[in-house]
């Protein structure tokens, strides 16, 4: 192990231990390319925008996936532990976050209580993995959300969908997206590589890959997206072909979400998986 290895990694622990009260988060590959749909940045959050009207305080250019948005009802992400120099080799299974929608209508009196409800609401959180050809058993399963393998350093976190148009409250709807959170990876970097969206009977509708190029299931069912109103569907229905800008969740860590509470036991656990990490010898 290299001495620069080992004081990164220490370095790193401080800065953990520094600021636990705030998100302790992966590293996500920037996405890059000309896919609309994709959001990252570098405070781990990794998601897709299944509707935008262009209209809302983030600056989401106006797209709409080509799918029935009140189907969505199970949201699937698979992420991969990155395959870069000994990237790998760092990799303890210590890592966790949530699963949070984030849905904005226009913010007025009238539903103010609406916009709280949905904006960056948690559907889950997840810790650990197992991994029985590495050896490692990190999995909390008293989580609302465990952690599948399901190849070579890749896992697959699943959960029902927080869904604002299915429940009839966002009539007005100005923005929906869905996100992966990261609180923390210890010093493994991670990359999201598969998103997907089904049904009630288990019908995929829409599968993204990595740069959030989209294909579309068997179960979706095109030209049934429903608009915010009838003045925004006709720009709905234009995809701006440029990627949207990277956004920073400022809102992150809200009491709404409880993500704050969690992110500090996720930074604590950066520090302990870091000591563990510095005294174990790879092969």
């Amino acid at each position: 192990m290299k001495i620069t290895k080992i004081l990164s990694a220490a370095a790193a622990a401080v800065v953990a231990v520094s600021a636990v009260a705030v998100s302790a988060s992966a590293d996500f590959r920037p996405v890059t390319g000309g896919a609309e749909y994709c959001l990252a940045d570098g405070t781990g959050n990794y998601g897709i925008c299944l509707f935008s009207d262009g209209t809302n305080k983030d600056n989401v250019p106006a797209m709409s996936v080509d799918i029935d948005l009140s189907q969505v009802t199970h949201v699937a992400f698979t992420f991969d532990v990155i395959d870069d120099a000994d990237n790998r080799d760092w990799w303890d299974g210590m890592g966790g976050g949530a699963i949070v929608v984030s849905a904005h209508s226009d913010k007025t009196s009238e539903d103010a209580d609406l916009y709280n409800k949905y904006n960056w609401a948690t559907a889950g959180n997840f810790w650990g993995v197992i991994d029985e050809d590495l050896g490692l058993e990190t999995r909390d399963d008293t989580q609302g959300i465990l952690a599948e393998k399901v190849g070579d350093y890749t896992y697959k976190i699943e959960a029902d969908v927080i869904n604002p148009v299915a429940n009839g409250d966002i009539g007005n709807l100005s923005l929906y997206r869905i996100f992966m959170q990261a609180w923390s990876f210890t010093m493994s970097d991670i990359e999201v590589v598969k998103t997907e969206l089904s049904d009630s009977n288990g019908n995929v509708l829409a599968t993204f890959d990595a740069l959030g190029n989209v294909t579309y299931g068997a179960g979706a069912a095109a030209d049934e997206t429903p608009a915010a109103d009838d003045n925004t569907a006709a720009d709905a229905a234009t995809v701006d072909a440029e990627a949207p800008a990277t956004t920073t969740n400022t809102e992150k860590g809200s009491p709404d979400t409880g993500v704050e509470g969690i992110a500090a036991v996720a930074g604590v656990a950066v520090v302990a998986a870091g000591a563990v990490v510095l005294s174990k010898k790879r092969k």
